[in-house]
């Protein structure tokens, strides 16, 4: 099978940018381990967006190993894949749900 497109919501790309300028305050290392579980979390959805488990409003979730984030996203078609949410695990549950509606 064919990868499928990654487009990412415009609120999921700010979520990254906060996520990482909050790693950079931690240090280097913090911020490029984060950077690299995000980057393997795009490549696994990308190569097999079906592998993972149904979870809210028709949405499907990656869970990271080794940070408190999620990868919410929708495929469409098999083909494309959008992100809907890098959504941090201890806060604001569903917060990202009115982003299903674009």
């Amino acid at each position: 099978m064919a990868r499928s497109r990654i487009i990412l919501h415009p609120e999921a790309v700010r979520e990254v940018e906060s996520a990482r300028n909050w790693y950079r305050a931690k240090g280097s290392t913090a911020e490029e381990g984060f950077v690299a579980e995000l980057n393997h979390a795009v490549e696994q959805v990308a190569s097999a967006p079906f592998r993972w488990p149904s979870y809210k409003a028709r949405t499907r979730r990656y869970v990271f190993k080794r940070y408190p984030y999620s990868l919410v996203y929708r495929v469409y078609g098999g083909e494309l894949v959008r992100v809907l949410a890098v959504a941090h695990d201890k806060r604001r549950a569903d917060y990202w749900i009115s982003r299903t509606e674009d």
